[in-house]
């Protein structure tokens, strides 16, 4: 196989992302085209550090990447998490009657 099955499997996954990120409602879907975005990006340098034979500066950028996402992935959830709490407090300390 070549690297151009590679990089045709990135684009793919990086326009994903990009649609998702561009058309995203939702705070979850938001987190989840970046994450493409970053899985593309991955994708690319395993395909050009496997190319130019075993690189393992290739290696530690790839695990870099991979932390970076999911730290994230992380902040994101945290995130999440934490404004779903606030909502719960807020709308159960509401009492309201049919008078």
């Amino acid at each position: 196989m070549g690297i151009h099955y590679y990089i045709f499997v990135s684009a793919a996954v990086l326009g994903l992302g990009l649609i998702t990120v561009i058309s995203a409602r939702s705070v979850y879907k938001l987190i989840t085209g970046v994450v493409l975005v970053f899985s593309a990006s991955i994708i690319n340098i395993a395909a050009f550090s496997g190319f130019w034979g075993f690189n393992p500066e290739g290696q530690i950028l790839i695990l870099l990447t991979l932390f970076f996402t999911f730290l994230v992935m992380l902040t994101g959830i945290i995130i999440l998490g934490y404004r779903r709490k606030k909502q719960n407090i807020l709308y159960t300390g509401l009492n309201i009657s049919d008078d």
